[in-house]
């Protein structure tokens, strides 16, 4: 019986210990939040950034991961698409559209197909 308590009372320990903690935590966030360091100022030149998508018989992604590479906050005049089609099924066709819907839209986007 007795080691029956024993095993209670380190159970019950340890969980002191992890309420402990979590409330730590707690108050270190309370301490540090209005600790938060502004966001760095745009840059004068923006580099230039090409995002690449590879695509291989993925016709039930492709044009949402096109749609989601041309929603990229970023400068239309600095930013290139590259969609890299290796498919061997009807997914090219599905990409074609898709780039030529985004290409009026007025992204930079170019379909290599190996």
């Amino acid at each position: 019986m007795i080691v029956l308590a024993y095993v209670y009372l380190g159970l019950l320990a340890g969980l002191a210990c992890f309420g402990f903690y979590r409330y730590q935590v707690i108050w270190l966030y309370y301490r540090v939040r209005s600790l938060r360091v502004a966001p760095p100022p745009d840059p004068a030149v923006w580099p230039r950034v090409t995002i690449q998508i590879p695509v291989y018989n993925e016709r039930h992604v492709a044009e949402r991961s096109i749609q989601s590479a041309c929603d990229v906050d970023y400068p239309r005049d600095r930013l290139q698409i590259q969609i890299i089609d290796d498919s061997t099924d009807e997914t090219t066709e599905l990409i074609a559209q898709a780039v030529q819907r985004a290409r009026a839209a007025g992204a930079d986007i170019a379909h290599v197909q190996r």
